[in-house]
């Protein structure tokens, strides 16, 4: 029997940066932009400068974001339009992971809501609460949606900027200039709240029949929105076309890391956005079998995903709901992403990479990986610097493609930097660009070197032209990096079956 042949294009935490998702895009030999500007799967012979396989045009394509979406940019709203449209096209082969940030979005309705304001998380210690901040901002301190969109955004989200990017944004959709209350509304809106009329949030509708010619190089889809009374629930729309794992292959996809409290763990939809102060018995939810399959596994989290998300867009009364059950609508996936809510028992945020280091898989998970034909897993949520990180260890490849971190000095965090990763059952390859503009295009299954440490700590990050290496070292999010000769660093080969 024939076996079976695929290729995957990845990219994660792409975080509001749609310029860096186009350059990606145009890097990748998997997807491209249709003569609309939509997104369309290429075969290989149309994919300019990438190396390409034998019988590659007859395989199967798929793209897979690994979550985080949203935030940190100007093009959370064509972003969400792009890769909602794709799946819609392409549902059994496009992949929307759900990352932290696209789901805290779901506590932007009860907060704005809420008669007592946005409440302070637990997990934000340092910050000031919703009346000390109110104190600081003119004119007088009004609790109305503009300060608390940006309280929320600012003090409990971790994205000061996003306030200013959406104006930005909705500049670009909208042809003339928005006002706070109606860059305030639109954040609303993405999560369907809908004020009543004596809200003061309720919408102030202005028609913009320019937005009907707006399907332009931008990526937005001609006609979206016609009106800003108009405005879809984008976060909610791609969050129901989201799931918290996939598995192609031989390869899994999560946001965060598979760990062993983790492992087979599905929470309950009652499951409670509170601290748990480490009580793993108060995160609520069922331990499955150790010899339940990984797709089965994987199923259960997602229909646990689609459940909240289901609970909240059926329930738009918010306060109602709380009364109730003790609980927001969806506030169970809230939890889930949230490490001191679980307690780590989640894929989102508990990670295998901390402080420049890999962290190896437990033996419980390498077992349960290897039993189910896992050979490879694909991860975000971490910053790894101007390149993605490739590394084998205890004989499974791990792959971290979270670069919103690549160059501080710039003005978007990325600079330079982007890459693009194919995946195929035989290769792992890297095609794209450093932060100083130089050029990378490696196979890290036949680069020995690639994804090890040197003796004084550095990771072999890429090769590079003239059979350099590109070596990074992290402290936190500061990024050491040299380019060195294969004689003039030091490495174990033997540490790609090694579990440390």
């Amino acid at each position: 029997m024939k076996a079976r042949r695929y290729r995957i294009g990845f990219v994660s935490d792409i975080e509001g940066s749609f310029e860096y998702f186009k350059r990606w895009v145009e890097l990748s030999d998997v997807v491209g932009f249709d003569c609309e500007q939509h997104l369309a799967f290429r075969p290989a012979s149309k994919a300019s400068g990438a190396r390409k396989e034998e019988g590659e045009d007859d395989d199967e394509l798929y793209f897979v974001h690994g979550g985080d979406l949203f935030d940190r940019g100007p093009g959370d709203i064509r972003l969400a339009a792009l890769l909602i449209r794709f799946k819609q096209k392409h549902p059994g082969n496009v992949f929307l992971i759900l990352g932290n940030r696209d789901i805290n979005k779901l506590r932007i309705r009860s907060e704005l809501a809420s008669a007592k304001g946005p409440p302070l998380p637990f997990y934000h210690t340092d910050a000031p609460t919703y009346e000390e901040y109110l104190k600081t901002v003119a004119p007088g301190g009004a609790d109305d949606a503009v300060n608390r969109v940006k309280y929320i955004l600012k003090h409990t989200m971790g994205s000061p900027s996003l306030f200013e990017y959406r104006r930005s944004e909705l500049r670009l959709l909208w042809r003339t200039d928005a006002s706070d209350r109606e860059v305030a509304e639109t954040f609303a809106a993405s999560v369907g709240r809908v004020p009543p009329p004596d809200d003061p949030l309720a919408p102030q509708c202005r028609t913009c029949d320019a937005l009907q010619t707006a399907g332009e190089p931008t990526g937005s889809p001609a006609g979206f929105p016609h009106s800003r009374c108009e405005y879809p629930p984008f976060v909610t729309e791609y969050l129901q076309c989201a799931q918290l794992a996939a598995v192609i292959g031989d390869t899994l996809f999560v946001h965060g890391s598979v760990q062993d409290d983790a492992l087979l763990f599905v929470p309950s939809i009652e499951l409670t956005f509170t601290h748990k102060h480490g009580n793993r018995a108060a995160v609520r939810g069922t331990q499955l079998p150790p010899d339940t399959p990984l797709v089965q596994w994987v199923s259960k989290l997602n229909a646990f995903a689609k459940a909240a998300l289901d609970e909240f867009s059926a329930n738009p009364d918010d306060a109602a709901f709380h009364t109730a059950h003790r609980r927001y609508p969806g506030a169970s996936l809230v939890a889930y992403q949230c490490n001191p809510a679980t307690v780590g028992r989640n894929v989102c945020v508990e990670s295998t990479y901390k402080q420049g280091s890999l962290r190896g898989f437990d033996e419980g998970v390498l077992t349960f990986l290897r039993r189910n034909g896992i050979a490879r897993v694909c991860l975000g949520h971490k910053p790894i610097g101007d390149c993605p990180l490739v590394a084998a260890r205890c004989g499974i490849e791990v792959v971290i493609a979270d670069m919103s971190h690549s160059d501080s000095s710039s003005a978007d965090s990325r600079g330079a930097a982007v890459s693009a990763v194919t995946l195929t059952p035989t290769r792992t390859a890297v095609r794209g660009y450093l932060r100083d503009g130089a050029y990378v295009d490696f196979d890290c299954k036949s680069d020995r070197r690639i994804g090890l440490r040197t003796d004084d700590g550095y990771w072999v990050r890429a090769l590079l032209s003239g059979g350099k290496y590109y070596l990074v070292k992290q402290d936190g999010r500061t990024y050491h990096r040299r380019v060195a000769a294969p004689d003039e660093f030091k490495v174990a080969i033997d540490q790609k079956a090694a579990c440390v």
